[in-house]
């Protein structure tokens, strides 16, 4: 029979598979936006999709490049618990809108970005922790 109890074999290697298990989130959370940490990027575009998801809300701009070509980026910020402390909503940006986000761009060259200001047309400015 299997010794579950403290300080068995089996119990420990249990218990450590499930720290294991559990800490995987915290780390795969920030390994999408790995980024250039001494890097800051603008991108103006306009906005394709917003999705208020956890732990982050992530907002999909279309992205005109120099030559003409439209990129899609990928721009993380905070949760919607602190975004929604600043005053921003669900409504604040939504599709069509155009946006200016800086940040820190993904390492490896990928159109992703941590933002660390996002721009409203109008002006407003949601400055993040970053």
């Amino acid at each position: 029979m299997l010794n579950f109890s403290a300080g068995g074999f089996v119990g420990n290697r249990f218990r450590a598979l499930l720290l294991l298990i559990a800490a995987v989130p915290l780390f795969a959370s920030r390994q999408a936006a790995t980024s250039a940490a001494s890097q800051l990027v603008t991108v103006k575009g306009i906005v394709t999709r917003v999705e208020w998801t956890s732990p982050h809300i992530h907002i999909y701009l279309n992205v005109q490049e120099a030559n003409g070509d439209i990129h899609e980026w990928g721009v993380e910020i905070d949760n919607g618990v602190l975004i929604k402390r600043y005053g921003w909503t669900r409504n604040t940006m939504k599709p069509g809108d155009a946006i200016a986000c800086t940040g820190r761009p993904a390492k490896a060259g990928a159109r992703l970005m941590r933002a660390t200001v996002v721009e409203l047309a109008g002006g407003a400015k949601l400055r993040l922790p970053s």
